[in-house]
C-alpha cells in the first residue's frame, strides 16, 4: 500500500473515535528509503614482484571498501602481504618464507531496522520533538527528537510513557541510534625449509612453522534517551548503555619430517619412506564486559 491507500483502509475499517484513528499522522513517510541506500564499493590491489641479489620477492598491498544497503553498514579492509622464496647451496636448500597483515573495520547495521521499515506506520514522520524541561541548553526532548509510538508500561510501580512494551522502534532510530562496530587485527604466515641432502639428495629433511592470529574488539553502543533504551526488556531507563568485547585467537604450528624417495629402474620399482613429528596449538580468550549505562534523562515522563 501506498501511505495514502493504508490511511484510507484504516480509516474504512476503523470505527469514529477509536484508538486506530488516533494513530493516524499527517506524513508520507517512506521507510525503506530512510534505511535503505544503493551502494558502490571499491577494491584496489597493488603487487611488485623481483629479485634482490639471489632473493625473488614479491610485496602485495590491498584495499577494500563495501558499503552495505543498509545505511550505516560498511566494511573497510587492508591487506599488506611479503613473500620470499630464494634457493641456497645449489638449490639444495629451498626457502618459502610469506607473512600477511591484516586490519578491518567492520561497521555493523541493524537489521532489526529492516523489519521496523515495513512494518512501521507511514503516515507519522521521521522526527517529531517531544520537548521536555532541562538541560544544559534549557530544553531537552524525549527520544532525541524521533517520532515514537509509545504504549504505556507499569515498571516497579512507576507509570510513564517513556517505558515501551510491544510498540516497535522507529526504524530510523533503530538504525542511527546504535553503534555497532568491530576493529579485527590479523596476521598469519609460514615458513617452509626443504633441504636435500649433498650426501644423499633422495634424503629430503622438511620444516615447516606456521602462525595465524587475530584481535577483535568490538563495541555495541546504545544512545541515551533512544528508543531502544526505554524498550521493555534493557532495564536502562532511557540510559544507554555500552557493552564491548574482546576475543584473542592463535592457531600455531610445527611439521618436520624426513623423506626418502628412490626409484629403482632395473626392478621397476621404488621406495618411499616418511617419518616425522607435527605439533599444533589452538588457543582462544574472550573478555566481556557487561552493559555499561550511560547518562539518561532525569526528567519525568
Amino acid at each position: 500500500m501506498s501511505t495514502a491507500d493504508f490511511r484510507a483502509a484504516v480509516i474504512a475499517r476503523s470505527a469514529e473515535g477509536s484508538a486506530n484513528l488516533g494513530l493516524l499522522g499527517n506524513a508520507d513517510t517512506n521507510w525503506q528509503d530512510e534505511v535503505l541506500r544503493t551502494t558502490v564499493s571499491s577494491d584496489y590491489n597493488l603487487s611488485v614482484g623481483g629479485t634482490t641479489g639471489n632473493l625473488p620477492y614479491r610485496v602485495s598491498l590491498s584495499y577494500t571498501n563495501s558499503n552495505g544497503i543498509i545505511k550505516t553498514s560498511k566494511m573497510d579492509r587492508v591487506v599488506a602481504g611479503f613473500n620470499l622464496n630464494p634457493k641456497f647451496f645449489n638449490d639444495h636448500l629451498q626457502v618459502n618464507a610469506n607473512v600477511k597483515g591484516y586490519y578491518l573495520r567492520n561497521q555493523f547495521g541493524n537489521e532489526g531496522a529492516v523489519y521496523n521499515a515495513i512494518s512501521y506506520n507511514p503516515t507519522q514522520p521521521v522526527y517529531t520533538n517531544y520537548a521536555l524541561a532541562g538541560g544544559d541548553s534549557g530544553m531537552q526532548y524525549l527520544y532525541n527528537g524521533y517520532y515514537q509510538h509509545t504504549q504505556a508500561k507499569s515498571k516497579q510501580g512507576q507509570d510513564g510513557l517513556g517505558f515501551m512494551s510491544n510498540a516497535d522502534i522507529n526504524p530510523v532510530s533503530n538504525l542511527m541510534e546504535r553503534n555497532n562496530y568491530a576493529n579485527v587485527y590479523r596476521s598469519n604466515g609460514n615458513l617452509q625449509l626443504d633441504y636435500s641432502f649433498h650426501f644423499l639428495p633422495e634424503l629430503h629433511a622438511n620444516l615447516n612453522l606456521g602462525y595465524d592470529v587475530s584481535k577483535t574488539n568490538e563495541a555495541n553502543i546504545v544512545a541515551p534517551n533512544s528508543g531502544i533504551s526505554w524498550k521493555d526488556g534493557y532495564e536502562q531507563y532511557g540510559g544507554g548503555y555500552r557493552k564491548d568485547t574482546y576475543q584473542f585467537k592463535s592457531n600455531t604450528l610445527l611439521d618436520f619430517y624426513l623423506n626418502y624417495k628412490k626409484d629403482f629402474d632395473a626392478i621397476h620399482s621404488g621406495l618411499d619412506v616418511t617419518a616425522g613429528y607435527s605439533w599444533q596449538r589452538f588457543y582462544e580468550e574472550n573478555h566481556n564486559a557487561g552493559d555499561v549505562p550511560t547518562t539518561g534523562l532525569t526528567s519525568s515522563v
